[in-house]
């Protein structure tokens, strides 16, 4: 069997023990490689540009705003998969970063080893209730 190339990851967060965390729990997977880090959001998106991840976590606090960095890496990588990675389960932050392109949401409260299967476990506008038509 012919063993499928591992996705490239971008992690982008301010924090660098975060982002320390964040590159082991990836490491330890064989199905996914990080191909960057980065501090701010112009850093994200430069990196991202530059090595075309196939996913890119990224704290939405981040300096420069991790929402406009989502933007801005969807409007480049149309085929990016963009996840957010954050402390905030306030669903504003949510719809914010679903409406900025953002493909998935992880709480950075999770249990970092379970990161390289959060791309099941993350929340999604298909997780949201449906508003009825009056």
């Amino acid at each position: 069997m012919v063993m499928a190339k591992p996705l490239r990851v971008l992690i982008a967060d301010d924090h660098p023990p975060t982002r320390e965390d964040v590159r082991r729990a990836i490491e330890g997977d064989q199905r996914l490689d990080v191909c960057a880090s980065a501090a701010d959001a112009a850093e994200a998106v430069q990196a991202a540009v530059r090595e075309r991840p196939d996913i890119c976590l990224l704290d939405i606090r981040m300096p420069g705003s991790g929402l406009a960095a989502a933007w801005e890496i969807k409007a480049r990588l149309p085929k990016a998969k963009i996840v957010m990675l954050t402390v905030s389960d306030e669903d504003n932050d949510l719809f914010a970063a679903l409406r900025a392109g953002a493909d998935g949401y992880l709480l950075k409260t999770m249990n970092l080893r379970r990161l390289p299967d959060g791309r099941r476990n993350r929340r999604t506008a298909a997780d949201q209730p449906r508003m009825g038509s009056a």
